[in-house]
C-alpha cells in the first residue's frame, strides 16, 4: 500500500492494535511518569484548577508562572510544597513538583502566599486532585 490510502489503512491498523492492549498496560508501562502543566496567569489566577491522575502513580507537575508573584503549590495531606517564583519579565518561570497520589479519592492543592494578601491582592488559588484507577 502506498500513497493517501496506505496511510489510512495503516492507521486504522494501529488504531486497533492501540485498542487492543491490555488494561495491565495501559495503566503501569505507558503511563509513568505523568506529566502535567498548571499555567498561573499575569493576574494570579491556576488553570486547570482541577487535574485527574493515576492513583499510585508518579506524577511530575509543571507549573508556568506568568504572574511577577511568589506562589506555592502545596498538598497539606502528602506534605507536599514548593515555593513558585515570579516571571522573568513576560517570560514565565517554571517549577516542577513530583509526587504520587496515594489512592483514590480527591486530593486538595492550594497556594499559602494568596491568602495572606503579601502579593498585594488577598485571593484564593487553589484546586483539586482527583486520584482515578483503571
Amino acid at each position: 500500500m502506498t500513497g493517501r490510502k496506505g496511510l489510512v489503512g495503516m492507521a486504522a491498523i494501529a488504531v486497533t492494535v492501540g485498542l487492543a492492549l491490555p488494561a495491565s498496560a495501559a495503566t503501569n508501562s505507558l503511563w509513568k511518569p505523568q506529566t502535567l502543566t498548571i499555567t498561573v496567569s499575569a493576574s494570579d489566577h491556576a488553570l486547570p484548577m482541577n487535574l485527574a491522575v493515576w492513583s499510585g502513580e508518579k506524577v511530575v507537575l509543571r507549573i508556568r508562572n506568568y504572574s511577577h508573584a511568589f506562589h506555592t503549590f502545596t498538598i497539606p495531606t502528602l506534605g507536599v510544597s514548593a515555593l513558585i517564583l515570579p516571571a522573568r519579565g513576560v517570560d514565565p518561570r517554571v517549577t516542577r513538583v513530583a509526587f504520587v497520589v496515594p489512592k483514590r479519592g480527591v486530593v486538595d492543592w492550594l497556594c499559602v502566599i494568596c491568602p495572606t494578601g503579601i502579593h498585594g491582592k488577598s485571593h484564593v488559588m487553589r484546586g483539586k486532585l482527583y486520584g482515578i484507577t483503571a
